[in-house]
């Protein structure tokens, strides 16, 4: 039986699809797909795991790499309401199906690409307008960009936004003809845009100076084929563009199909070198110089690849976590301030489990001088480790924080030097529920040989110096248990993140007067409800109990931060425990459970 291969995302509006969502798959011919052939008929959209469901003959299957799925025809997953959508509002004497095939199979930039997701253009009028009508909603076309913005900002999955983006291709696909496909080889092009005229290489001419060429990929797929020399000096992408950016030699000898004004890359077939790597940047760093903390066992090839200069931009880096393995990144930049758009990728059984670690960065006031992981003889996901300039220098215990690895344990830190240029994180986006594929970190060439001591081909380089171990401490939450620690003298400010109910603490986010901060336990930045404590003079917790199961407890614990001498709320209270700031405040943690200790 032939496999239906799934990615979840609509080759309409371009919006995830959830799971039991239901849904219609284009498919093209089976040779190449470059065609339309036929759709299935409406299914629930399957979970990540192997289905044993099928449709129209097809096995639903969504195994990244499965060599069934590699035989297979190509199939483009709709929604169902974007796909009836689309079709009444196409002109008359348009082939919606055909059309919307091809518009769907091209954004991928090569056929069975991994989705990427992609921030949209902003929405357009008429549709809008229209749609709004629709809605009886005629007051939301009126609203200024920026708080019509921020409505869908905080429903981007509402079928509202899906219906917009469907109705406003249906408008493009109809103001213009079909074309016939075209297939030239990637050498021949010098340069071309989507909605421009096509620059081919003249055969008589010496070969170009440049060496480079780069792809320009949005939302609607490939949008510009282009040679630059010299690269984009442009480090980081806002999420509206991802790229391809490759030595010409190594892509050059690719197909590249036209058709409908699109243009997408034809890979050969049993090609064992991997696909051309898609990065945030144009500007990628040198992967050789880049150290790699955790690759993924699977071999298989990322959706896309980030590299993140931790400068003034960045505020800060929230790890998720689930069962012990790090299934993603965000970064918080001023466009991105928080993680939720990247939590909300997840299928609802990972959200379930996801725990949230949150390292503060202050690249102005506190640089980042080094990074890295440290992993245990025992099997076991490694935990996250940093060292910051103000820290160091005002005898701040390094930060150690994700899966807790008492004892000994092997550390892998990509070092700088205070003046030299900033760390570069590197990491890929997860795939179908896995772990990310790659984690790793880099110094940018300027000063990579004088800032980082630790040279490529030796991922056992220690720290300079190196980071204090663990010592093994009894707490209740068991072997799958997260940690941070952070000592209490100093702090200037305090701020708690709470949990749904608005009692538990879930997190702690500190800041000393020296400007260097520390996280302790899930600090959601900008999703969790917080309350913030100025110049506090003590710290009181209490610890509550709940069963779940026969068998299993989770623990949650109240905080109060006291920010005078005088009574601090809970007099007469039995369970609470009062400590003046000084010692070490220990945070375990879990995806249910909180627990803190506090050394004096």
């Amino acid at each position: 039986m032939h496999h239906l291969a799934l990615y979840p995302q609509c080759g309409a509006c371009t919006d995830m699809i959830f799971r039991h969502e239901r849904v219609v798959a284009l498919f093209g011919k089976e040779d190449d797909s470059s065609s339309y052939l036929g759709r299935t008929e409406p299914f629930p959209f399957p979970d990540a795991a192997r289905s044993v469901a099928s449709v129209n003959g097809f096995r639903l299957c969504r195994f990244p790499d499965c060599k069934r799925c590699a035989a297979s025809p190509q199939f483009m997953p709709i929604h169902c309401d974007c796909f009836e959508v689309f079709r009444k509002c196409c002109g008359e004497g348009v082939d919606a199906s055909a059309r919307l095939w091809t518009v769907a199979a091209w954004r991928s930039p090569w056929r069975r690409a991994p989705p990427i997701y992609l921030a949209s253009e902003t929405l357009e009028a008429d549709s809008l307008r229209a749609i709004a009508d629709i809605a009886r909603l005629p007051q939301l076309y009126e609203l200024p960009t920026e708080l019509l913005e921020m409505v869908r900002r905080y429903s981007e999955h509402a079928l509202l936004w899906r219906a917009i983006s469907a109705r406003s291709l249906a408008a493009r696909v109809s103001a213009t003809s079909p074309n016939p496909l075209l297939t030239l080889s990637l050498d021949d092009i010098l340069f071309w845009e989507r909605g421009g005229e096509l620059e081919r290489r003249d055969p008589g001419r010496p070969p170009l100076s440049s060496s480079t060429m780069q792809l320009t990929i949005d939302s609607d797929g490939i949008r510009r084929v282009e040679r630059p020399s010299p690269p984009s000096p442009e480090v980081f992408s806002r999420g509206a563009f991802a790229y391809v950016v490759e030595d010409q030699q190594a892509i050059a000898k690719l197909e590249a199909q036209f058709k409908d004004g699109l243009l997408r890359l034809v890979l050969p077939r049993g090609q064992p070198a991997p696909a051309p790597r898609i990065w945030n940047t144009p500007n990628p760093p040198d992967m050789p110089r880049c150290e790699t903390f955790m690759r993924g066992a699977t071999g298989l090839s990322p959706a896309r690849l980030f590299a993140v200069d931790a400068d003034h931009r960045a505020t800060g880096i929230t790890f998720f976590f689930s069962a012990g393995a790090l299934f993603g990144v965000h970064v918080h930049v001023p466009h991105a301030p928080d993680a939720t758009p990247a939590f909300r990728r997840f299928s609802r059984a990972r959200r379930r489990t996801m725990v949230w670690v949150y390292l503060p960065l202050a690249p102005r006031h506190d640089p980042l001088l080094a990074l890295g992981v440290r992993r245990s003889p025992a099997p076991s996901s490694p935990a996250i480790l940093a060292r910051t300039q103000r820290g160091a220098a005002h005898g701040l215990p390094d930060v150690v924080i994700g899966p807790y690895l008492p004892g000994p344990a092997r550390d892998h830190v990509v070092n700088r030097a205070v003046t030299g240029p900033p760390i570069t994180l590197v990491y890929s986006e997860p795939l179908q529920g896995r772990p990310i594929p790659f984690f790793g970190a880099c110094v940018r060439p300027a000063g990579a040989a004088a800032a980082s001591r630790t040279r490529p081909g030796a991922p056992d380089a220690p720290a300079e110096p190196p980071f204090a171990a663990l010592e093994p401490r009894a707490h209740p939450l068991g072997d799958g248990a997260y940690f941070a620690r952070a000592p209490l003298a100093g702090v200037a400010a305090a701020e708690l993140f709470y949990d749904e109910g608005g009692r538990f603490c879930r997190g702690l986010l500190l800041r000393y007067r020296g400007g260097a901060r520390r996280a302790l336990g899930q600090c959601r930045v900008h999703v969790d409800a917080t309350a913030r404590v100025a110049e506090p003079r003590g710290l009181c917790h209490r610890l509550e109990t709940r069963a779940r199961g026969p068998r299993r407890t989770a623990y949650a614990v109240e905080v109060a931060l006291r920010d005078g001498a005088g009574d601090h709320g809970h007099r007469g209270e039995e369970g609470w425990s009062c400590h003046r700031l000084e010692g070490m405040l220990n945070f375990w943690f879990t995806d249910v459970s909180s627990f803190i200790e506090i050394d004096s």
